[in-house]
């Protein structure tokens, strides 16, 4: 009876774990988020919009490793007691790696109007 209890609760968790998963990338958040362990998990978190999951820092393995795991069930319930702040942390960087875009094209505008001022508009060599 135990065992099926587990077996259920960890495949629900799992699933939740798939739709989160599923919101950060509906939300096209293509850009690393990290979270620093705080005082209610032990763990650093982070979104990879390249592999598209949410990952843990394995410090024994020193390499980043997939949250959803159901040999590794206490990150996956820590995961969830911090996403919403990694889910904010990634919109931030969303938000700022757009100014960042912005701000470039405009430098980049900028110096194609003073080039066009030039004489010569024969273009590149």
């Amino acid at each position: 009876m135990a065992e099926q209890h587990y077996e259920e609760a960890t495949k629900r968790l799992i699933s939740v774990l798939q739709r989160l998963e599923q919101w950060f990338r509906g939300e096209k958040l293509y850009e690393k988020a990290v979270i620093q362990p705080e005082d209610e998990t032990e763990y650093t978190f982070r979104w990879n919009y390249l592999s598209g999951h949410i990952e843990w820092l394995d410090i024994e393995k020193m390499r980043w490793a997939r949250v959803i795991n159901a040999k590794r069930p206490d990150v996956m319930c820590q995961c969830v007691s911090v996403v919403q702040k990694l889910h904010e942390t990634a919109r931030q960087v969303k938000w700022a790696t757009a100014q960042d875009v912005q701000k470039a094209a405009l430098i980049g505008e900028s110096y194609l109007a003073e080039l066009s001022q030039s004489a010569d508009l024969s273009g590149p060599l």
